[in-house]
């Protein structure tokens, strides 16, 4: 058996003892403590103990009887050189709060966490110095791909997100200006401008939720990918119109209702094509593949929408 070990792992119980029943009686905490150096002694074999015993109490000054027993009140406090020394390790503080922490209330954990917020020990959402909130770190790499053990480094993350945020201000200028020339009366109008949407949500005003800002930039992703639908459709979608037009089977049947009982059905179809030509001016077929991209994008985006 590994003395020195095993020394250490009583020293550490023996102090947890001592800050678990501060509040109780001496001879409660003496009792206690005699149960765990027994519990350890049981352990090793009988030329093992006596050594066992003077590096505990070199370690563990309490179990020597120098304890100070203070207080003004009823309540009773602890206090010995390794006492004090405890108080001053970082690292046994955390493992007491971790302990307990599972019996805290909801109340006494927003308490603690105000608190290690208040010291500098917490940041953002829970997260420490250096850390990222769990939740959007998380969502951040699957969007990315990035597994747990890539690190986001939070100058070049400041970077991207300052690249990416100057091109979706200028996206958003584009295209809702394009589509107010494509389709003037549409009733998908703009919802507002996402760099001025975007800088107040990271300013952190409480008036702009994460909801909106989402809303904001699907809008604003399935308009772009209506246009973009729409253009690649567009040529088809006036080809369409324009056979419509002048197919031979819709002339001759409107020849067919014109008047003049004794003109050939060739002269009226003439007719009839050259008043549709007439009106085949640039600003008409413009006007037409617009009204045609704007068609099917605000078809696109409101099947999607239902969806």
């Amino acid at each position: 058996m590994d003395v020195s070990r095993l020394v250490a792992a009583t020293v550490n119980r023996l102090r947890l003892i001592q800050v678990d029943f501060a509040d109780q009686p001496q001879d409660v905490r003496d009792n206690y403590l005699t149960d765990e150096v027994e519990h350890a002694l049981a352990k090793l074999l009988p030329d093992q103990r006596a050594g066992f015993i003077q590096e505990l109490k070199a370690r563990f000054p309490t179990w020597e009887g120098q304890v100070e027993i203070t207080g003004a009140s009823q309540d009773s406090s602890v206090q010995s050189a390794s006492d004090a020394k405890d108080l001053q390790d970082y690292t046994f503080l955390i493992s007491r709060l971790a302990k307990i922490a599972p019996t805290l209330t909801e109340e006494q954990r927003k308490t603690a966490i105000a608190r290690l917020k208040d010291a500098g020990l917490m940041d953002g959402a829970g997260a420490g110095p250096g850390e990222w909130p769990a939740q959007p770190a998380k969502a951040l790499r699957a969007k990315l791909q990035l597994t747990d053990k890539d690190k986001i480094d939070p100058t070049r993350l400041l970077e991207l997100a300052g690249e990416l945020g100057a091109f979706a201000s200028s996206l958003d200028q584009m295209v809702w200006a394009t589509w107010k020339q494509v389709s003037p009366k549409s009733d998908l109008k703009r919802p507002g401008l996402i760099q001025r949407s975007s800088g107040r949500f990271i300013a952190g005003d409480t008036e702009i939720s994460r909801t909106q800002i989402a809303g904001d930039i699907d809008r604003l992703r399935q308009l772009t990918a209506g246009l973009i639908g729409a253009i690649a459709q567009a040529g088809s979608l006036f080809a369409q119109r324009h056979v419509g037009r002048f197919a031979v089977a819709n002339i001759e049947g409107d020849a067919d209702k014109m008047p003049g009982a004794f003109v050939s059905k060739e002269v009226k179809c003439w007719r009839r094509y050259k008043e549709l030509a007439a009106v085949m001016e640039v600003q008409t077929i413009e006007r037409e593949i617009q009204d045609a991209i704007g068609e099917y994008t605000e078809t696109l985006i409101k099947g999607r929408s239902r969806a």
